[in-house]
């Protein structure tokens, strides 16, 4: 039978009275305080359970160990968004009529507002039967203390849900990525209350359906941000996250304030202002209904500061969670971190943000005053492109000043090694072939990149000498010198056929009259040493030849 899947993407989030829900997330790392049924579902629809242990297989704590593991069908996280540690995954993609259910009871507060805020995340084949057959998955609330369940709030997800947002891929699978929902719980104080989360497979033993469930544990208001403080100019009010439509009102409807999940009331209003949002769900997912808040001003001090904008080097996480980030705020705040600027998307790793974006820092006093801020993250490194320069010939230089092209705001220098410790004395007359290194430096953020130097050797050095000179005086060949090229000039010494010095010098203008010391020597053949370092390879030189001295 040809069938489709619908993936539902969801998440558990609740708000309640933390002493009456312990370990309604898991988070111990176990069942406690949780209670499990399974059973079937004949073909009228009828589901009949009986209570049982935590099945493995069909009912699955799940370890959030940063892995990356998805779904296999869905292709979403097997983990909460919300940073959880642990979820459950209910149910299974076994074949049979099976029902799995998990509930857990819990006492509503005495006193306040309560409100169950759910994301989810369920996956349903969709075989094409009558609804009443179709696999689902269900949320009911069960009021025990007044032994009824709830009409309204209670879910129903069949996989022939006309849900907005669904997705379609190639393999005919149907699904919606992170989807979230509220329950208000407003008028049940002090009772207790269960909630009955429940999968199940077709009568007729061939299509499945299995969800991923975590509940987050918190107490509060169903709207949140409605206390400030007196230096604050606004006030952000938030309406439980999950419904198709939010109109805020005036608390007698005299006056309509603005329309969203979100809304900013600016100036602030007076003390003890009261406020109603109406909110009208999805086909599905609850009832239409009003909440109430009143916004309270309260005398304590509160002030805000995060970075506005952090730039991080590449390959290096950023951790927003560092307290000089926040500096200048008042003390005794705590914060959160989050995605979006609702504050409904923790960030489940705040202190290692490796991607670029508009992040949110959340802040709050002890007297409830909040506020949340947009921190804006770059990973910026320099760029820096080499373009090795042409070769030249000795004894030509070689600058790498050009071998880049230079950006605002970005600062270079030039150095010997790769790790840029040893400097160059000057990066515009190198004098010598090989690898050298352009350190570009950007906010804090560097790159280093080689540039290599080709200086070619120049044609062998010269020694352009004659064999004989007449010192006699008459303006010609009157004294012995010769012609040096591509060497630098050491020593010279002359010696006569004894091996006798009769001339040394280390004058680069030398001039030798056939004289030694003041005495005039005898005609002859003398020989000559030169000593010098050849100006490409700085190696030591010696050169010896003869010079014939003729009066």
């Amino acid at each position: 039978m040809k069938f489709f899947a619908v993936v539902l993407s969801i998440i558990f989030s609740l708000v309640c009275f933390t002493a009456e829900a312990q370990n309604i997330g898991f988070e111990k790392g176990n069942f406690d305080n949780w209670e499990f049924a399974v059973g079937t579902i004949d073909t009228a629809g009828i589901i009949t359970t009986t209570p049982t242990i935590a099945v493995p297989g069909k009912f699955e704590l799940l370890k959030n160990t940063n892995d990356g593991m998805i779904d296999l069908i869905g292709g979403f996280s097997v983990y909460s968004p919300n940073g959880s540690k642990y979820c459950m995954k209910l149910g299974n993609i076994d074949q049979g009529n099976g029902v799995q259910q998990a509930s857990y009871t819990y006492n509503v507060p005495p006193e306040g507002a309560s409100s169950i805020i759910l994301n989810y995340a369920v996956v349903l084949v969709n075989p094409g039967h009558p609804p009443n057959q179709q696999p689902r998955f269900t949320v009911k609330i069960y009021n025990v203390t007044d032994g009824k369940y709830l009409a309204c709030p209670a879910f129903d997800f069949i996989s022939s849900s006309d849900l907005p947002g669904f997705k379609y891929n190639s393999d005919g699978v149907f699904y919606k990525d992170w989807a979230t929902t509220s329950i208000n719980l407003t008028g049940l104080n002090g009772k207790q209350v269960r909630m009955e989360f429940t999968v199940n497979h077709c009568p007729f033993k061939e299509h499945y359906g299995y969800a991923y469930l975590d509940i987050n544990e918190d107490i509060g208001s169903p709207i949140k941000g409605n206390i400030y403080c007196a230096d604050q100019k606004d006030v952000t009010l938030t309406a439980p996250p999950g419904f198709k439509t939010y109109t805020w009102y005036t608390a007698d409807f005299s006056k309509e304030l603005g329309t969203g999940q979100v809304i900013n009331l600016s100036p602030a209003p007076a003390d003890l202002t009261s406020v109603a949002v109406t909110i009208t769900p999805y086909n599905g997912l609850g009832c239409t209904d009003t909440l109430y808040s009143t916004v309270k001003k309260i005398a304590e001090p509160f002030n805000f500061v995060v970075q506005k904008d952090i730039n991080v080097c590449p390959g290096s996480p950023l951790d927003l969670t560092r307290p000089e980030f926040k500096a200048g705020s008042s003390s005794g705040l705590t914060f959160r971190y989050f995605a979006d600027e609702a504050g409904l998307i923790p960030l489940p790793s705040p202190s290692e943000i490796t991607a670029a974006g508009t992040y949110y820092i959340s802040a709050v006093n002890a007297g409830g005053c909040s506020g949340i801020l947009p921190v804006n993250v770059t990973f910026n490194a320099p760029e820096l492109t080499i373009t090795d320069p042409p070769a030249v010939t000795f004894p030509a230089t070689v600058s790498i000043l050009n071998s880049y092209n230079p950006q605002a705001g970005v600062s270079y220098s030039y150095w010997k090694d790769p790790s840029a410790t040893i400097a160059l004395d000057d990066a515009s007359a190198l004098t010598q072939s090989g690898t050298y290194y352009i350190k570009a430096e950007l906010l804090g953020c560097t790159a280093i990149k080689p540039v290599k130097v080709t200086i070619l050797p120049p044609p062998p050095s010269i020694i352009d000498a004659p064999t004989a000179f007449t010192p006699n005086n008459d303006g010609v060949n009157d004294c012995f010198r010769f012609y040096v090229k591509d060497l630098v000039f050491g020593s010279l010494e002359i010696f006569n056929r004894y091996g006798t010095i009769v001339y040394r010098t280390t004058a680069p203008d030398w001039c030798w009259d056939g004289n030694s010391g003041k005495q005039a020597l005898p005609a002859g053949t003398y020989y000559w040493v030169f000593h010098g370092i050849d100006g490409y390879s700085r190696k030591p030189v010696q050169t010896a030849s003869y010079i014939t001295l003729i009066r």
